[in-house]
């Protein structure tokens, strides 16, 4: 394998041409293109948080930006992931018969990811400027945040990809894990939940830090030091352990 700057930059390139060809592919025809995601998400959203504001008895516009923001980044996570546990076995023709770096597909199920969050963003962003929630500084203070959170999400479809490539069976081990992780997860419910005494062993869950550190500032206007500081441990784990995944990589044609 090739370490050079110049071939990163390559197999980067190919990989955010192939992401883009996804999309263009998908929506091809569609009057709204690859705004049917925005669509999508925000009627999800709509529905959904009118629904669990009432249940949980949280005004709606408390309740409605929170789950937007929330939902949306958690969505950009598990498909991130979960294509990423896909990535190789995707693209074993590439690889096998032309070559193809197995890494390209790895970052082109994160970048294509990235892409969707891009239209997907607008509609926390519409939720908290109609219920008038947050600010400014806020936001520039999730910032760090978001960028722990977007790589701890790579550095997770690097490590699963040669696994699952490997094991085919943790494939469905990682569907079912991502929803029981969505369970345990503040993306429905508040993190004032995790506080009560019952509850305490919620906070040993790595994803309610991720989630945390960003949301915390950005709802609040108030950094959250301790999700900060676990999360950027947590993504340094991920970073290390994506490293030596993608050591693994070279073994990826023979097991596709």
């Amino acid at each position: 394998m090739t370490f050079t700057w110049a071939e990163q930059n390559r197999r980067f390139a190919l990989a955010s041409h192939l992401s883009w060809s996804d999309i263009r592919l998908r929506y091809t025809r569609a009057v709204l293109g690859p705004w049917w995601i925005t669509l999508n998400v925000l009627a999800m959203v709509g529905g959904v948080g009118f629904v669990y504001s009432r249940l949980f008895g949280v005004p709606i516009n408390q309740f409605l930006p929170f789950f937007a923001v929330g939902i949306v980044m958690w969505t950009f996570f598990v498909s991130t992931v979960s294509e990423g546990a896909w990535s190789l076995i995707g693209g074993a023709a590439y690889i096998k018969d032309r070559g193809v770096p197995p890494e390209v597909f790895v970052w082109q199920a994160v970048i294509r990811n990235l892409i969707i969050l891009a239209h997907t963003a607008p509609v926390g962003v519409l939720a908290m400027l109609v219920f008038g929630q947050g600010s400014v500084a806020g936001a520039l203070m999730a910032v760090p945040g978001l960028i722990l959170f977007v790589l701890a999400t790579a550095f997770t479809a690097m490590i699963v990809a040669p696994a699952a490539a490997r094991w085919r069976d943790l494939i469905r081990i990682i569907e079912s894990g991502l929803f029981l992780l969505f369970v345990v997860s503040p993306v429905l419910w508040d993190l004032s939940i995790a506080k009560s005494q019952n509850a305490a062993f919620l906070r040993l869950n790595p994803m309610l830090h991720l989630l945390e550190a960003w949301r915390h500032p950005l709802m609040k206007g108030v950094m959250d030091w301790t999700a900060l500081g676990v999360s950027a441990a947590v993504t340094g784990l991920l970073g290390l352990g994506a490293l030596y995944a993608r050591t693994r990589l070279k073994y990826a044609a023979f097991w596709i």
